[in-house]
């Protein structure tokens, strides 16, 4: 079968940041507060709710929107859409594609050239998967995650080109999170970094955005993170850790990444550590967490926009709450 992958890099890919949600704060608050805000803002409110975040990036893509990974290598016409250097209008393409980064697309040609296309430039492109992927993608839409990762693990297997398998494997991330498989995700993540440390599939990073009980073997695991060479890893074991009895030494470990790390993990060292300062939250600090949202990438500014939520809840501006919660459910299903 062939299928599409629209828009890379700063288009609608919502891959990291899933509904698991359980956003408990405005549930609980219904009750206490139903004099006091209108009951759209209300049931906005409840909307949001059924996401059940609690770590972002706990659950799988729908189907339609998830990166289809490829076919088992062999030579497959792909087609490839790119926007002119100028930016002002689009080229379709087509050939081999060789590579696939967060940085660029290489497409060989059918004369045997090869076309070196910037990421940023990339509008979709298409080319053939394998049965073993389109049944992952239907376990995934039945929600039936052992089934999808066993099916995943026979895709990557089977397929000889690398980027692809790397799709494949941002993928398996989230599905080994909703097995609740946490050290696996993990490792597949690292997995991934390494072979593409500016991959577009970021987004799939395993990060908690609200309070939840961390088990002894995930605060474990996350303690081991917490010393790893990589500051992707590092910030992935301070956000399982702050909110335990480690708290310090996660909050610690993400100040020195807000001030010493790539610009992406930076970004969402900030960002956590606003998980510290709900409880004290001011007008200003609310506008802070906004404006630092929209300055990440597209795919990578749900957790902020829950944390956002949250701080115009506990300020009593429940419509503005509505809003901004239901930017999670609506632009990261």
């Amino acid at each position: 079968r062939r299928a599409a992958i629209g828009h890379l890099g700063k288009g609608n890919k919502a891959g990291g940041m899933e509904r698991s949600f359980t956003i408990q704060a405005p549930r609980l608050l219904v009750a206490k507060r139903a004099r006091r805000f209108p009951l759209v803002t209300l049931l906005c409110l409840v909307a949001a709710s059924v996401a059940r975040p609690a770590c972002l990036a706990q659950q799988a893509l729908p189907a339609s929107r998830q990166p289809p990974p490829p076919a088992a290598g062999g030579s497959n016409v792909d087609v490839v859409v790119a926007r002119t250097a100028d930016g002002q209008l689009t080229t379709r393409m087509t050939g081999d594609i060789v590579e696939l980064t967060g940085r660029l697309l290489l497409l060989e040609r059918p004369g045997g050239s090869v076309a070196e296309l910037p990421a940023e430039r990339i509008v979709s492109y298409e080319t053939q998967w394998t049965a073993a992927y389109d049944q992952a993608r239907e376990a995934l839409a039945d929600r039936v995650y052992a089934t999808a990762a066993s099916r995943l693990q026979e895709a990557i297997r089977g397929d000889r080109r690398r980027w692809a398998q790397r799709l494949m494997i941002a993928v398996f991330v989230r599905c080994q999170l909703n097995l609740g498989d946490l050290p696996r995700a993990v490792a597949a993540f690292e997995v991934l970094l390494k072979s593409d440390p500016q991959t577009a599939s970021f987004d799939c990073i395993p990060l908690v955005w609200s309070s939840r009980p961390v088990s002894i073997d995930q605060r474990r695991a996350a303690g081991r993170w917490l010393q790893a060479s990589t500051p992707a890893v590092r910030l992935i074991g301070a956000s399982w850790l702050l909110a335990t009895a480690d708290r310090a030494a996660a909050a610690a470990e993400l100040e020195r990444l807000a001030k010493e790390s790539p610009d992406n993990v930076a970004a969402l060292a900030v960002a956590q550590l606003w998980r510290l300062k709900l409880v004290t939250v001011d007008d200003q600090a609310a506008q802070r967490v906004r404006r630092q949202a929209e300055a990440l990438p597209f795919p990578l500014r749900g957790g902020s926009y829950f944390l956002w939520g949250q701080m115009l809840w506990r300020l009593g501006r429940g419509d503005e709450a509505a809003a901004a919660l239901l930017r999670v459910p609506i632009h990261y299903p």
